[in-house]
């Protein structure tokens, strides 16, 4: 089986770093299943530290209120809704006067997206002021602006969307509340904070000193196999190049593990070291050469953990931590601990 670990109290003491670096209120962000450490689980760890949650979607929102989450909830897509009247907490995000109009009937709360130069979702900076009157002409009401910054870690070019972002809001400055960063608000000066932050890798211990990894990622040994110089592993062509001991695990391609990319040097974490995965990941399992090693009493083979990060894991894979973070699909079991 390959279980995902999620460490309650990492989460907690990872928001409470991010608020002692911020005087803005917070917005958790836990679209995607909470970047793969489970929505509901995540926002109840939370919800003591934060202003609400933000999602991607109408069916993100409403699963966190089906499960008991009373705080707002910031819809950041703008899909038009499809539910006839959506409950109180939950705020859609409209971009122009056709989203302005499908909202209408369906929520009475919404948030203004201004495009200041990601291109991506939002109004033009131009059309702020008319988005406002929009909504407050449709009878709704604005819970605030926000935007997005495409390059959190360059705080030159943060900077030209920042006054983007500003003169857009001049009309409502002070009216509405404002934000824009995510957890690059770790890095950014305050003065890009405004009334919220939307800190989501930060949360969950990735990518920014003062937090730690909430998430481990294991799977269960499930055979041992001597392998003579020259002997297959997996599917393929890819052949010992000298004599091992391999261990094939429960986790693959089907789980959400991928397939390694030419050339990657994959690792697992096994006993506190680690290991590389030989061949290719196949759809339910793997293998991994433990010479040497030999396994823990336990058997567990660890995909991420603190030995095998998810930065690290991503670099290996020539992509993003989030992408690691959110790969394990549903066939896992996620399990939840104190510390």
């Amino acid at each position: 089986m390959l279980t995902v670990e999620v460490d309650i109290a990492r989460l907690y003491d990872n928001v409470r770093a991010v608020k002692a670096k911020t005087d803005a209120g917070i917005w958790a962000v836990v679209k995607a299943n909470a970047y793969g450490h489970g929505a509901r689980e995540t926002a109840h760890a939370v919800k003591a530290l934060v202003h609400g949650f933000a999602v991607a979607d109408e069916r993100e929102a409403l699963a966190l209120v089906s499960a008991g989450i009373r705080q707002d909830i910031l819809v950041m897509g703008t899909a038009p809704p499809k539910r006839l009247s959506l409950p109180k907490n939950i705020i859609l995000t409209v971009a122009d006067r056709e989203g302005v109009l499908a909202a209408r009937g369906h929520a009475a709360r919404v948030a203004l997206k201004l495009n200041t130069g990601m291109n991506r979702l939002g109004a033009r900076t131009e059309d702020a002021a008319g988005l406002y009157q929009c909504a407050i002409d449709a009878g709704l009401s604005t819970d605030s602006a926000f935007t997005h910054f495409y390059a959190g870690a360059d705080e030159t070019q943060c900077a030209i969307q920042h006054g983007r972002f500003l003169e857009a809001t001049q009309a409502f400055y002070k009216k509405l509340p404002l934000h824009c960063c995510a957890s690059n608000a770790l890095t950014l000066p305050k003065a890009f904070h405004h009334d919220f932050i939307r800190p989501g890798l930060a949360m969950y211990g990735c990518g920014y000193q003062g937090v730690r990894p909430a998430m481990r990622v294991y799977a269960d040994a499930l055979q041992l196999n001597r392998v003579a110089r020259g002997g297959h592993i997996g599917y393929g062509t890819f052949r010992a190049s000298h004599a091992l001991t391999a261990v094939t695990f429960r986790a693959g391609y089907g789980d959400g593990y991928p397939r390694k990319k030419p050339g990657e040097r994959r690792e697992v974490s096994i006993g506190g070291l680690k290991c590389p995965v030989l061949g290719q990941v196949c759809m339910d399992m793997s293998m991994a050469d433990v010479s040497g090693v030999g396994l823990p009493g336990d058997g567990r083979v660890y995909l991420l953990d603190e030995v095998v990060t998810a930065d690290e894991l991503a670099a290996k894979m020539k992509t993003i931590t989030y992408e690691v973070l959110t790969m394990i699909n549903d066939r896992a079991e996620r399990v939840y601990v104190h510390g």
